[in-house]
């Protein structure tokens, strides 16, 4: 059964279907070719570098009781993960995909997984604010043991999340009048594609969006009605910080999940106009985008504006001070010898 199964996974495609929704959804689809790969590539770029500064930070900074410090490391390691699936992706929209069903599996699996984790961290670590600032009595919730075993928790339900996209994601045979090409898409069980569209689409919605949004809310409102029972000179800056942060998120995802939901709602009423098809394939591509953009900001509002990381934004003036001073005592063998991350531990 196992083999016949992993031999399902990596053998070549065997479906073929026409565009889904042609000829109502053509002009989007042609659009999507060029558009999905630029936004794809811009995202690709700022998520790398700026997770990746978080990152290497991090590990030249560690501290052992940093508990933020190992939720703000599990984001920006997911933030990395879904980045690097995007080149593919971005190939898959403007051309077709080469790259065989077994990566196409893989692809979706790694992207689905952090896609699903990267939301759900969120959630923990403004949990992880509260219990630290709110909850006094249970601070034998706010240890870095706990917070390894939240992010490993979160890792395994957004595996458990993903298996949809490991058993029906494949590459799909589309024919057209006089081409044919290879997609990277789910394909849903014969007779209940709507049904498996509709469900997954309110699975996709409460797990990214209504459960993450709910916790934050309630932990940062929380905070801030504590903050404001305390005098402290910053609060207002620190209260500023945690609005960002909720709006951010309700700006990026908002859009997106009310989109899916606007489609889920069409297959449940069966309304298959051209112009709702069409219009519905337009509003993915832009909320998708946006949605895409808050894996880029998440280093700037969770390391870059102060929250345990306020040294972050004088990263690049330091930086290049350091090249410098590396650059000046190359003729010091006790210079040559300091490691590089005992200099970013200045920042």
């Amino acid at each position: 059964m196992l083999s016949n199964f992993f031999s399902s996974i990596s053998k070549a495609p065997q479906t073929t279907a026409k565009w889904p929704g042609a000829p109502c959804t053509q002009d989007a689809m042609t659009f999507s070719r060029t558009f999905l790969p630029i936004v794809y590539s811009f995202v690709f770029v700022l998520g790398m570098v700026g997770n990746g500064m978080v990152i290497l930070v991090l590990i030249c900074r560690w501290r052992r009781k940093d508990i933020t410090g190992i939720y703000v490391f599990c984001l920006a390691l997911s933030d990395i993960l879904l980045a690097l699936t995007l080149p593919l992706w971005a190939y898959n929209a403007a051309n077709t995909w080469v790259f065989g069903n077994f990566l196409c599996k893989l692809t979706s699996m790694i992207y689905s997984i952090n896609f699903y984790a990267g939301v759900l961290l969120l959630a923990c670590l403004s949990a992880d604010r509260f219990f630290a600032v709110c909850a006094i009595h249970s601070q034998q919730l706010h240890r870095p043991h706990i917070a390894i075993v939240n992010c490993t928790l979160v890792w395994v339900i957004a595996f458990l999340l993903s298996i949809f996209d490991l058993v029906m994601i494949t590459v799909i045979e589309y024919t057209d009048e006089n081409t044919t090409t290879w997609k990277c898409k789910p394909i849903f069980p014969a007779g209940n594609e709507e049904n498996w569209q509709i469900g997954l689409a309110i699975l996709k919605s409460v797990a990214t969006f209504f459960v993450p949004f709910t916790i934050m809310v309630f932990c940062y409102a929380a905070i801030i009605v504590k903050l404001n029972r305390v005098p402290n000179f910053k609060q207002h800056k620190t209260i500023r910080t945690i609005i960002a942060v909720i709006c951010v998120f309700f700006i990026c995802w908002l859009p997106y999940n009310v989109v899916i939901l606007v489609e889920a709602n069409i297959l449940f009423q069966r309304n298959h106009s051209c112009t709702s098809q069409k219009d519905i394939q337009y509003a993915l591509q832009f909320t998708e985008a946006i949605a895409y953009i808050h894996c880029c900001l998440n280093p700037v509002l969770y390391a870059f504006i102060g929250i345990r990381f306020p040294q972050l934004k004088h990263m690049g003036r330091r930086l290049r001070e350091l090249l410098r001073q590396q650059l000046d005592s190359t003729n010091s063998s006790q210079q040559r010898n300091v490691p590089f991350c005992l200099n970013l531990s200045t920042f």
